[in-house]
């Protein structure tokens, strides 16, 4: 969804706000079977493209249930469990922040070089603006009135079939899910996808 938006000490200007899903080794060593991997699904995402890092803020762990835990062991600098303790994602080992290890390719996205540099010394702080969340609250409000739905229960349930979900589907015919028009052109796409099917 884009919306400008700023951060409280008015460094950075967020372009968007959005969902955001990250494919992530869920445990040190293990990267084939049917557990190794899975999805870190982040929503309300504000979308700062100059910032050094992308941060996961306590908004996640509040609003997923999920607990954070440090140190414990030589291959990783912690864990993000789920309320019933099983691991969803760890962070690297050896790294001067916790970062979250994201599945390699072809399971995960090809990235680009790291920002974040291994001798480096960062202390990160980051706060949206209660009034700057109000104002994204009444946006995203206004855009779902609106809007029609995106796809019907019929598209939506192709998708997942077919792709697994609306990020991949997108990904695969070249577009992106962080452009509302790359999203109208996916859902005519799906459209004649299905009546090829038909």
């Amino acid at each position: 969804m884009a919306m400008r938006s700023a951060t409280s000490d008015g460094i950075y200007e967020g372009l968007g706000v959005g969902t955001v899903e990250l494919p992530v080794q869920r445990e040190p060593g293990r990267t084939s079977g049917p557990d190794a991997h899975g999805i870190l699904r982040l929503t309300n995402v504000l979308h700062i493209p100059d910032a050094i890092c992308n941060v996961i803020g306590f908004p996640f762990v509040r609003d997923n249930h999920v607990s954070v835990g440090f140190g414990g062991s030589r291959q990783s600098q912690g864990f993000i469990a789920d309320s019933q303790g099983r691991k969803l994602a760890f962070f690297e080992k050896d790294r001067p922040l916790c970062i979250v290890k994201l599945s390699d390719p072809p399971v995960g996205p090809v990235v680009g070089p790291r920002t974040i540099q291994s001798h480096g010394g960062y202390m990160i702080h980051c706060l949206w603006p209660d009034s700057e969340r109000r104002r994204f609250e009444e946006y995203r409000e206004s855009l779902a009135r609106q809007q029609q739905q995106r796809y019907s229960e019929a598209e939506k349930q192709w998708i997942k079939e077919h792709y697994g979900n609306e990020f991949r589907f997108l990904l695969q015919h070249g577009l992106s899910i962080y452009k509302e028009e790359d999203r109208d052109e996916g859902r005519d796409i799906v459209k004649g996808l299905m009546e090829n099917d038909g």
